[in-house]
């Protein structure tokens, strides 16, 4: 491939050739052309100075999870290129099916059906580091398997691109073997990288709408003959994209809870007082970046500074200098509650120094791809279609408050709720009983522990009420066995007893 000034233009003519000319026994080129051009995507200020790009196979594996998702269904399997005869026997069309395939069914048990935006959800969670550790080390480890094993299957089209074999792309080497090159950030030493081109991942980047249009165009096809679909069944299965977000409801009730116990909040970016009527949740690290409500990258901020001025925008070292005190103080307010399920909050200062500069790349990708990151779902969590749109049902199998259906209305939350019998209800006030008390010795905060023994002594006293028994008759009972047995001023710890 050419470095000089028709590189770029031999760039386009090899795309093209390749995606509409070159002989196809599976789809397998297309999907690295695709991989490749979501590479260049996600990259596109990537400064190569002429010089060969090394592309990690991981990375380009982990699209092709996404790509071959909603081939592998359990229950509708399709082709992807022809099935030859072996000796043992007929020959998988994709040589990593089987792992492709185990790997979907454990990501269900844990998500339940995953549809075909699902491989997307799984590569983006366990491309961070926070939520991949909130994962089983086997399914860890089984998803790894599965990138090596695509790996293998992605020397094939790698090396019969073009003319001839390893015409276009050299052979993949580790990356600390390589001279002379530019690696995709993240690489690293030991990784299995192939090279690109400069002038073919200048075309990429120029040519990159056409390029995803024609590859799905082109797989579409491949597949209404190999795969016995219609070319628009394999055309939805191919851009299905998820489109969840998951609300933001269990974070702003607990900033209001906050503010109306009197604790005062200020945009950490204007400097202006904030109120429950006028406030917004700003992700400091913009969710085109970091994909995830955590608490640790949300902060109360001047709802007009934030749609206006900030919006997607990472904040500059002028601005983040200035509003660390009060982010320093939001962050330690908010410690105290958290999504079910979610970290806690903690503070992330080098995760905004790593996020930065990345904004441009990201913001020119959702613009020129039409793809935008989603939150992926938490792990017991299930994805489900309701009016053309994914949404993320949790179940919580629990008694609530009486006025948290209202809550849930106002927000626009879809939910289902029944009314217990007196013998369902008297087990689940104890189950409350236990919840509570647990949430009230894990609070780490003087505010989160009066929230938490309010509550604790709301369902005390339902409980009481519900078995007829008398707040001034328990009262009574606990002052008796105050004076019999003491109370805990004394700050006593029993070791051991012998009888």
């Amino acid at each position: 491939m050419t470095t000089g000034p028709s590189g770029t233009e031999a760039g386009h003519r090899i795309v093209s050739t390749v995606l509409r000319h070159d002989r196809k026994v599976n789809s397998y080129k297309i999907a690295l052309l695709r991989a490749l051009n979501d590479v260049v995507l996600a990259y596109p200020d990537l400064r190569h100075e002429g010089r060969d790009v090394a592309v990690p196979l991981r990375l380009l594996a982990e699209s092709w999870v996404a790509y071959y998702w909603p081939f592998v269904a359990t229950k509708d399997e399709i082709l992807q290129g022809p099935r030859s005869q072996r000796r043992s026997g007929l020959a998988h069309d994709m040589g990593f099916r089987p792992h492709l395939r185990e790997l979907r069914i454990a990501w269900e048990r844990i998500h339940g059906p995953s549809g075909a935006a699902g491989g997307w959800l799984l590569v983006e969670h366990l491309r961070v580091p926070r939520t991949r550790a909130g994962y089983d080390a086997r399914f860890v480890k089984q998803y790894r398997g599965t990138l090596r094993r695509i790996g293998t299957n992605l020397r094939q089209p790698l090396r019969y691109a073009g003319e001839g074999e390893w015409s276009l792309f050299a052979k993949p080497r580790r990356l600390r073997e390589m001279t002379d090159v530019v690696a995709v950030p993240g690489t690293g030493p030991t990784e299995a990288c192939t090279l690109v081109p400069p002038g073919l991942w200048r075309a990429f980047r120029d040519v990159s709408l056409w390029v995803e249009a024609l590859a799905i165009h082109e797989w579409s096809l491949l597949t209404e003959r190999v795969g016995g679909v219609s070319r628009g069944r394999a055309y939805e299965l191919l851009t299905e994209r998820p489109d969840n977000r998951l609300p933001l409801s269990w974070e702003r009730n607990g900033v209001e809870l906050l503010m109306r116990e009197g604790h005062a909040f200020t945009c950490p970016w204007t400097g202006r007082r904030l109120t429950p009527a006028r406030y917004q949740l700003d992700h400091v690290v913009p969710v085109a970046v970091h994909p995830f409500h955590e608490l640790w990258n949300l902060v109360p901020a001047d709802p007009h500074f934030n749609m206006h001025r900030k919006r997607d925008r990472l904040p500059g070292a002028a601005a983040l200098a200035g509003a660390t005190p009060h982010l320093g103080v939001d962050l330690r307010r908010v410690r105290g509650f958290s999504r079910p399920g979610g970290a806690a909050a903690r503070g992330r200062a080098p995760a905004l120094r790593a996020h930065r500069g990345r904004t441009a790349r990201d913001r020119r990708r959702g613009h020129r791809s039409g793809r935008e990151h989603r939150v992926a779902p938490q792990p017991g969590a299930l994805l489900t279609r309701v009016g053309g749109r994914t949404c993320v049902r949790t179940r919580h199998d629990k008694l609530i408050r009486d006025r948290i259906p209202e809550i849930m209305d106002a927000e626009g939350v879809r939910y289902e709720t029944r009314r217990l019998d007196d013998a369902a209800y008297r087990r689940a006030l104890r189950a409350k009983l236990v919840e509570e008390a647990q949430e009230a010795a894990a609070a780490d905060t003087p505010d989160a522990l009066r929230t938490e023994l309010a509550d604790l002594l709301e369902v005390v006293r339902h409980l009481a009420t519900t078995e007829g028994l008398e707040a001034e008759a328990v009262e009574a009972t606990r002052a008796a066995r105050h004076r019999a047995r003491g109370g805990f001023a004394r700050r006593l710890w029993l070791h051991w007893t012998e009888r």
